[in-house]
């Protein structure tokens, strides 16, 4: 607990983390969101929904490194800017036509999406070094975690209680806004930004570093999308909301739990 303590009274760190939070929420509810809408409000199959968030999928597949090299080679403020208006008019725009135009706009709204979590950890890995960069990755991972457990929850309800129209329009708006969040902040994504601190650790921080960043970048979205795609398989009535509701609270508390380990000092993880 110490540990993340002294992560977190440092304000750059700190709103960086808390930023790079809020900006995914709008994206861990995108995908229910989206299947909701499609099969409720257009009367879709389960087939053409999942057909239309694959589509995005391989948007963002195809985009997340193209997206990154740019905010190498344009810097963080110029290569968000796109995302920004893109993702606003894409997913604005989406509630309000048919299924025909939806599978394009999806894919360009995947192509375009914010590259918040390569920002994020980028940022943490030049912003941390050694030992705390370990536990910075922790706690993003554990506040990554957290999202996913608020995203498709209140994507379910949303669709269900409210309208998916008025939950689409929203995550445009908040997407543009998180957007925007990220370029005020700024935070260095270069080892040559005079932010980082990168530069003045040793081999051995260096080495403790790679390994907190192969632990952040490993495939770990993996379970969320597979829970979230098994769980919106079901039945969309609005009686079974509940029951979605415990099943996401109960997986995604358990993939919250896993993350705080990495932030142990290496003797107490010896002895796990």
């Amino acid at each position: 607990m110490k540990s993340y303590l002294q992560i977190l009274r440092q304000p750059q760190i700190a709103l960086l983390l808390l930023i790079g939070m809020i900006a995914r929420l709008p994206h861990s509810a995108l995908s229910m969101l989206l299947l909701l809408h499609l099969v409720n409000d257009l009367d879709q199959s389960w087939v053409s929904a999942g057909l239309v968030t694959a589509l995005m999928t391989v948007g963002i597949a195809i985009g997340a490194p193209w997206r990154g090299a740019r905010v190498d080679t344009w810097g963080l403020r110029r290569a968000m800017l796109p995302s920004v208006i893109v993702e606003t008019i894409v997913w604005c725009t989406v509630p309000h036509v048919p299924l025909v135009w939806v599978y394009p706009l999806a894919f360009i709204g995947g192509l375009f999406a914010l590259p918040v979590f390569s920002v994020v950890r980028t940022a943490l890995g030049i912003m941390t070094t050694g030992e705390q960069r370990r536990t910075a990755f922790a706690l993003d991972a554990t506040a990554t975690e957290l999202v996913f457990i608020v995203g498709p929850a209140s994507a379910g309800i949303v669709a269900t209680q409210i309208s998916s129209v008025i939950g689409l329009s929203v995550i445009g708006v908040t997407a543009s806004l998180a957007g925007f969040a990220l370029m005020i902040l700024n935070p260095p994504t270069r080892s040559d930004d005079p932010k980082a601190i990168a530069l003045r650790s040793n081999a051995h921080e260096e080495r403790l570093g790679a390994e907190a960043s192969f632990i952040a970048a490993a495939p770990m979205g993996v379970q969320e999308v597979e829970g979230e795609l098994i769980l919106a398989g079901w039945k969309s009535a609005r009686s079974r909301i509940k029951k979605r509701g415990r099943a996401f609270k109960a997986g995604s508390t358990g993939l919250a739990l896993r993350s705080w380990p990495y932030s142990l000092p290496r003797p107490v993880l010896a002895c796990c």
